[in-house]
């Protein structure tokens, strides 16, 4: 139960990091809780490294509190310069909050900048991963803007074993919605 056996709950502390830098605020209503790959790897091997990696599980902490971080428009590119900057911001970040889910919220990667979509995906993923702090994404405009495929950016995420990300119900279109 939030806020104790008998004592108030506190609204949710909510962080928003994007582009522009970081957001924090109180929101009501939710409760509060504090590898290298490419692209073009054979689907085969693929199947068989995604159903053989064992996935987190989401659970709230024994005071009934869970923290999530939101991380939206990185637009990270090749991990050079502006990247390394925000790559530092978002250790900071986890580290402050202790987050038990990053949701990231779309245009993670910019697509037509970054050499290889999927291994800048990659790049973002393992700093997060360095938490051991489970995440999920879903796409934004700006992530399938290159040469890679939402199917093919949301596969490099599942290689990762902190990855919650999935394609989605079959009768809803698009990819990791």
């Amino acid at each position: 139960m939030p806020g104790g056996a008998g004592g108030a709950s506190r609204p949710p502390e909510v962080l928003i990091l994007d582009g522009l830098g970081c957001f924090a605020g109180r929101a009501a209503g939710m409760a509060r809780r504090r590898t290298p790959t490419n692209c073009a790897r054979g689907d085969s091997a693929l199947r068989g490294a995604q159903k053989a990696l064992e996935r987190p599980s989401l659970r709230f902490r024994r005071d009934g509190t869970f923290t999530i971080v939101q991380l939206t428009d990185v637009h990270w590119s090749n991990g050079e310069g502006a990247d390394e900057r925000t790559g530092a911001l978002i250790h900071e970040v986890l580290n402050a909050e202790r987050a038990d889910l990053v949701a990231l919220t779309g245009d993670i990667v910019n697509g037509g900048a970054a050499r290889d979509p999927c291994q800048a995906w990659d790049e973002v993923a393992r700093i997060i991963e360095a938490h051991e702090t489970p995440w999920a994404a879903v796409f934004g405009n700006h992530d399938d803007e290159g040469k890679a495929s939402r199917a093919l950016m949301l596969r490099a995420q599942r290689r990762h074993r902190w990855c919650l990300s999935e394609r989605g119900p079959k009768g809803l279109s698009g990819v990791g919605n």
